[in-house]
This record gives C-alpha cells, sequence and structure tokens, in this order.
C-alpha cells in the first residue's frame, strides 16, 4: 500500500552493495518523504520487522542509528492505528531491540487491550515489568502476567506462541 518499506530496503541494499553517495541520498530522501504520510499498521509493521532483521545481524551494514530513530518517530505518530496483531507484534519486537521501553510499554498495553488470547502481550508485559528492576518491579503483577502467558500457551489457543513456553518458565 505504502512505498515507504520498499524504499528503507532500497536503502538498506544502496550501502550494502556499497553504492555511491549521491545514490544512497537520493533512496534516504524518498524514504524520508515516504515517512511523512499518513501512519499505517501495514507500514510500520513492515519497516519494523526490515529494520529489526539486520539489527539482529549486527553485521556491517546494520541501519543506521538515525534510521532507527526516523522509525521510532513514525511508531510513535501511529497512535490512532487499527492494529492487526502480528503487525503489533512486529512493533513491539522492533521497539525491544530499539530499546524503546516507554513506547513499548503504550504498545503492550494496546495489545492487552485488542488482543487478550494473545501469550506473546502477557509475557512482554511481565519481562518489561522484571526489567524494572529489583526495587521497583511489582512482583505480582509479573507473576500473574507471565502465569497467564503460560496458561495460553499451555491450552493451546495461538500455535504461533509455542516458541514462548520456554521463555516464560519460572
Amino acid at each position: 500500500e505504502e512505498p515507504a518499506p520498499l524504499w528503507l530496503l532500497v536503502m538498506i541494499e544502496a550501502a550494502r552493495m556499497e553504492l555511491p553517495q549521491e545514490e544512497r541520498l537520493l533512496y534516504e530522501n524518498r524514504w524520508n518523504e515516504a515517512l511523512r504520510c499518513r501512519c499505517r499498521g501495514t507500514t510500520a509493521a513492515q519497516m519494523c520487522a526490515l529494520i529489526n532483521a539486520h539489527l539482529q545481524t549486527r553485521g556491517r551494514h546494520c541501519p543506521q542509528p538515525d534510521h532507527v530513530k526516523q522509525l521510532v518517530v513514525y511508531v510513535r505518530r501511529c497512535t490512532r492505528v487499527k492494529w492487526a496483531e502480528h503487525e503489533l507484534r512486529d512493533v513491539c519486537a522492533f521497539l525491544l531491540e530499539a530499546d524503546e521501553i516507554d513506547l513499548l510499554h503504550k504498545y503492550v498495553r494496546t495489545g492487552l487491550a485488542k488482543f487478550r488470547n494473545v501469550a506473546y502481550f502477557h509475557a512482554l508485559e511481565g519481562e518489561l515489568e522484571i526489567r524494572r528492576g529489583p526495587y521497583r518491579c511489582n512482583q505480582q503483577k509479573a507473576k500473574k502476567s507471565l502465569q497467564t502467558a503460560l496458561d495460553l500457551v499451555s491450552d493451546g489457543v495461538r500455535p504461533e506462541d509455542e516458541s514462548l513456553r520456554e521463555r516464560v518458565k519460572f
């Protein structure tokens, strides 16, 4: 629907292929133009999945920190988007990798409100609570969230959450 994910991919590949700086700037300008358009969940999710995949490789051609910041700004603008569950998961995974915890809390709450039977959001809520540290962590809330995630995975409600089983066992 939107060209932003395409321009992001072309921009990353241009850097990887070491194209001339003029061409890379051309792609970056087009991506910046596309970021100014109306926010859409599919666009945000596709771009988050792309950058997250490149961030996890930690290779030589990892996206620039400025690109990550620009995507965070775009995601921050997506407050009124009607998310599909897989889109919100991609955005949350990117925010976790980018260490944008405050914004991640907001989207986890959105995920819990819209998708109560998805273990991923319950597990993420528990993990975020534990990350607050030993003195600020609400242990009851963390335990309840992780137990709910474990129950949902054990019930077999969603097969794609099966990988969470080992992560949330305590």
